[in-house]
């Protein structure tokens, strides 16, 4: 099976060389059934028929550049399966994919924004519970002002 179809060539044509972006959109993914090894693709390079892109399990993760010849043609052992390609997967940025970033100092991870959504929900209903307090004391403050009235007239 072909790693790269037509398909894909044409997308990453269209998205370009995405090296120097620090959340880059992974294109496609592709993986050992048998075993560990993934490999995030960011482009593709169809001169070489090469990718660049973010390879995970096999010793260490690193970015790198990686031969889709070479992928093709491994036999897995024991039943001698190939790498295949994630069909369901849809495109998305590396830190929603993977939960990592490529610069931790500029892109927050997933975990890291959930937290600060929750902060901010939880911010804002303080808030409100804040102005629903005042209201009703401002409520209370009138009510006693126009009781206060009318025992005077």
């Amino acid at each position: 099976m072909k790693l790269i179809n037509n398909e894909l060539k044409q997308r990453f044509s269209i998205m370009g060389e995405q090296k120097d972006i620090d959340d880059p959109r992974v294109i496609a993914v592709f993986f050992n059934p048998v075993g560990e090894g993934t490999w995030y693709a960011i482009s593709y390079n169809e001169e070489r028929n090469t990718c660049f892109g973010y390879v995970e399990g096999l010793g260490y993760d690193e970015w790198c550049e990686f031969s889709m010849k070479e992928l093709e043609e491994l036999k897995l052992k024991p039943w001698g399966m190939k790498i295949e390609r994630d069909m369901f997967y849809k495109e998305t940025f590396f830190s929603e994919l993977t939960g990592k970033t490529r610069n931790p100092e500029i892109i927050e991870t997933q975990e890291i924004k959930q937290e600060k959504k929750q902060v901010i929900k939880q911010e804002e209903s303080n808030h409100q519970q804040q102005i629903k307090q005042e209201l009703l004391f401002d409520h209370n403050v009138n009510n006693e002002l126009e009781n206060d009235n009318e025992i005077t007239l």
